[in-house]
């Protein structure tokens, strides 16, 4: 849904640089992380156990 609304309404993101978009571990996907830096908007979620641990990420 946010990715919809960013391809909509595209100045959401560009009207605020450096925006910062605060998940939990259920929007853990490359694809979304990518189209949200497409769109010049930064993912924060916390770590999987799994995976490296991500920037400031303390979960």
């Amino acid at each position: 849904m946010l990715t919809a609304m960013l391809d909509r309404e595209p100045d959401t993101v560009t009207d605020r640089p450096g925006l910062l978009v605060i998940t939990d571990k259920g929007f853990a996907s490359k694809e979304f992380e990518t189209d949200l830096a497409m769109h010049g908007a930064e993912l924060l979620r916390p770590s999987f156990k799994r995976e490296k641990r991500r920037k400031a990420s303390h979960c």
